[in-house]
């Protein structure tokens, strides 16, 4: 699949938006009112859930194309693909998570930070309890938020369990519909309706709204409607739509899923419209997208427990006031996040191709094997 520079950008972007949505989270005080430039820094940075949205529709974009691209259909590639782009960053996440909390609980164990009990939206439980060998076991086979929580500090690690059951039920859908083999599709039903089962409503609607992206791929290599979307009005109306949906997920969040779906539906529309625009020319911008779309997924995965050790030792758990002085720490912190993604992509996420290599090889030596042994 080609590179879409806006697109990284955007995906880039909405993992920046997660990590300083929770900076400003454990850092500063809750809003209790303000001048305008708090107002859109704090709305700014209540964007952390609906970026995970659109991280779902652009999953099912990219990787739910990348199948539906792939004319052999070949499940074993595609299965080993996906297990090393997520296991080279979810495995060395899980042992940092390991050792930074527990440095952050041997040095501030009565910290409100991981007693669970200061003022901030991200960690509401005592890190403790769930810095174990069961819950980490339950992390690295995805099953974190749908059986067991989050390992550590790490609680963003939750959406990494849903795309990741997300990746096997696509191809498992394809082949329920579409193989001629019955005990394939046997095989595939029950397969998928022991995921269902433990997905829930949750799982579910999260499923609905990555099928969004594949949607958008379908419609994307239709020539007449992106015709239609390329004009004018058809693009006001779409981004017209999302700035509702954006709206409502603010205003109606007693609503929880309902508007995670219309944000799925509209982010998917405006996606298309995205894809229909002119790419970017900057050379410059062009780099920035690279760059911050490739440390994206490290970022993600790493963040969490190096913010809350970090907060730890600065505020010893309480909360600051909004100032100008506060705000300048704040941006040095997130720097400092954006230069550790970097090391830590540069020494996992990058040697991706390594793992996939690895596990390709063996693929390879098992199949040979097998048709000897037939």
């Amino acid at each position: 699949m080609k590179q879409f520079y806006l697109l990284d950008l955007i995906r880039g972007s909405a993992a920046l938006l997660v990590v300083m949505g929770h900076l400003r989270s454990l850092m500063f005080e809750s809003w209790n009112g303000g001048n305008i430039f708090k107002i859109i820094f704090y709305a700014v940075t209540s964007l952390g859930h609906q970026s995970v949205i659109v991280f779902f529709v652009l999953s099912g974009f990219f990787v739910g194309g990348s199948f539906i691209a792939d004319k052999n259909k070949d499940i074993f590639k595609y299965s080993i693909k996906r297990i090393s782009r997520f296991y080279t960053v979810l495995i060395p996440a899980l042992v940092l998570t390991w050792i930074i909390d527990s440095i952050g609980i041997y040095l501030f164990k009565a910290n409100a930070l991981y007693g669970g009990y200061s003022d901030n939206y991200v960690l509401k439980y005592d890190v403790t309890s769930r810095l174990n060998l069961e819950t980490l076991f339950a992390n690295m086979i995805y099953l974190q938020d749908i059986i067991y929580p989050t390992f550590g500090s790490n609680g963003a690690l939750w959406s990494l369990a849903y795309e990741f059951w997300f990746y096997i039920i696509f191809p498992l859908l394809w082949f329920l519909f579409l193989s001629n083999k019955r005990n394939y599709k046997i095989i595939a039903f029950a397969a998928i309706v022991t995921m269902f089962y433990f997905l829930g409503l949750k799982g579910f609607i999260y499923l609905l709204i990555w099928f969004i992206g594949v949607l958008v791929y379908f419609l994307y290599k239709e020539e007449n409607i992106n015709k239609k979307i390329k004009q004018s009005k058809y693009k006001i109306i779409l981004i017209f739509a999302f700035i509702c949906a954006l709206l409502m997920s603010f205003i109606c969040r007693t609503w929880g899923l309902i508007t995670d779906l219309f944000l799925g539906i509209s982010f998917g529309l405006l996606l298309l419209v995205i894809l229909n625009s002119k790419e970017i020319s900057s050379i410059y911008l062009k780099k920035i997208a690279t760059f911050i779309a490739n440390i994206s997924f490290s970022m993600y995965a790493i963040h969490l427990p190096i913010l809350v050790l970090i907060i730890a030792f600065f505020t010893k758990g309480n909360v600051l006031e909004f100032n100008l002085l506060n705000l300048v720490n704040y941006l040095i912190i997130l720097g400092f996040i954006i230069s550790l993604s970097f090391i830590f992509w540069r020494s996992f996420e990058s040697k991706t191709y390594i793992v996939n290599s690895y596990l390709s090889k063996l693929l390879k030596k098992w199949r040979i094997k097998l048709n000897e042994f037939k």
